[in-house]
């Protein structure tokens, strides 16, 4: 028997462990909601689990990213896909930056999570975000996701894994047109998830992306390095070591860049 089966074997126990505690975790929790003001904006949310209760149980202000991206990508009457959307809180924020005139297309690919976040619009009367159960990814077609209550891509399949549709953010582009901005968090995916997007890289879309670190990042064979150098020629760079707290400032790669979990926006040069 190999080492790499019984590795495979221990990875598979303990995710199964970790599973069946997440679902008895939740299955105990309170789901309640709750009316918290975000981004200035009051909406209803629902508090399903501690995650939720951590990040949505407070009043908060927007991230800081949206006063650099106004006018610069979020726009009044735009469109937004926003990958990596978890309970739909964020979308919301996006969609009162867009207005009616404007669109938010939210992905999440963890069924539980877009399942809350459809319950979220619909319980705020939000009209102009649309979620999706699906992942972003490469290419078009099914991709393995754990379905943790932050999941991401799974190189192999064990429990607390499904096949969810992928779709790449050329396929978005090509659906619903051409994005004024891209807000991504898919913990790691980045790189890959750049590669089905080389149209939308060469349009008129600025991007915000959580880049997950150099360890994330590098379960698929890159670096925090990969993903600034796409934007290296016709963007403006900008980052934040914290999008909840410290504002963006130009990106300069002369010091280094960074290895850490960090914020990087990229504006389209007019």
């Amino acid at each position: 028997m190999s080492n790499t089966f019984l590795r495979r074997v221990a990875v598979g126990a303990t995710e199964a462990l970790r599973t069946a505690k997440r679902h008895a975790e939740d299955m105990m929790f309170a789901e309640r909601i709750e009316e918290h003001s975000f981004d200035g904006r009051r909406f209803k949310v629902t508090i399903a689990d501690r995650i939720a209760e951590e990040w949505y149980g407070s009043d908060a202000a927007g991230p800081t990213e949206f006063a650099l991206l106004t006018q610069r990508g979020l726009n009044s009457g735009g469109l937004v896909f926003d990958l990596g959307a978890h309970q739909g809180v964020v979308a919301m924020m996006l969609g009162a930056r867009v207005g009616a005139a404007g669109r938010v297309v939210a992905l999440e690919a963890t069924a539980r999570n877009a399942k809350i976040a459809q319950q979220n619009v619909e319980m705020n009367g939000v009209s102009n975000v649309e979620v999706l159960h699906a992942a972003v990814a490469r290419s078009d077609g099914p991709v393995l996701f754990n379905q943790k209550r932050n999941g991401a891509i799974a190189l192999v399949s064990h429990a607390g894994v499904q096949a969810v549709d992928g779709l790449s953010i050329d396929t978005l582009a090509a659906r619903y047109g051409v994005p004024d901005l891209v807000y991504m968090d898919i913990e790691g995916y980045e790189i890959e998830a750049l590669k089905g997007a080389q149209k939308t890289l060469a349009s008129r879309a600025s991007w915000c992306i959580e880049v997950h670190g150099d360890e994330e990042i590098g379960k698929f064979g890159a670096r925090n390095a990969d993903v600034v150098d796409v934007f290296a020629k016709g963007f403006d760079l900008y980052w934040s070591p914290e999008n909840n707290s410290a504002p963006f400032t130009p990106f300069s790669s002369a010091g280094g860049i960074p290895t850490d979990r960090f914020f990087l926006a990229a504006i389209r040069r007019e």
